[in-house]
């Protein structure tokens, strides 16, 4: 099975058609996803996100919805699952927008999939270009999907990977508390 035929496949706005000239009178402000707001453990970091001045309203195709899965176009190849906190947000032509995915798939699912080593090296094969590797959208459309698994274990695989940032994320915070330990008793014995 292909990948267009689990889901339906398009690029982003191209942002020159929308921005506005004048950026003291746009229509709309959007927040604009960027390859920056990309975090390795496939979330959006709020943070990096920019505003984006458009001269009228955006077609709502190229606005984030719940459900959606935003794909990076150049390396790493991030694919990213739009939960209520992501909605709303200004997708450029950057990135690839999965959406309608057939009911056979969770999203989430997906989205692992998608951002797992195997599938990864699919997307490096079939990336054009030496300095920067993109994919074109006919290209990703065209990828062997692979073998469906039953939904049960697909939310099984979801749990699973959700505890695993989870503990990724406190051994993160751990780290950082035990570095600002030693920096302080260091600083405090040492001086």
């Amino acid at each position: 099975m292909k990948i267009q035929e689990i889901c339906s496949i398009t690029s982003g706005l191209v942002l020159s058609r929308k921005k506005a000239e004048n950026n003291l009178n746009p229509s709309k402000i959007y927040k604009l996803l960027t390859i920056k707001s990309f975090e390795n453990d496939f979330s959006i970091n709020h943070n990096e996100l920019e505003d984006f001045s458009a001269e009228s309203d955006i077609d709502n195709k190229y606005i984030t919805k719940k459900g959606d899965i935003i794909v990076r176009l150049t390396f790493p190849y991030t694919a990213v699952y739009i939960d209520s906190l992501e909605e709303g947000l200004l997708i450029s032509s950057n990135f690839l927008v999965l959406r309608n995915i057939l009911n056979k798939f969770l999203p989430e699912y997906l989205t692992i999939v998608l951002n797992s080593e195997n599938f990864q090296k699919k997307l490096a094969q079939i990336s054009t270009g030496t300095k920067i590797p993109v994919i074109k959208v006919s290209s990703f459309n065209e990828i062997e999907f692979g073998s469906i698994c039953p939904i049960e274990i697909q939310s099984k695989i979801i749990g699973v990977y959700k505890e695993h940032l989870n503990e990724l994320n406190l051994l993160e915070q751990l780290t950082s508390q035990k570095k600002t330990l030693i920096k302080t008793l260091l600083n405090k014995y040492i001086e």
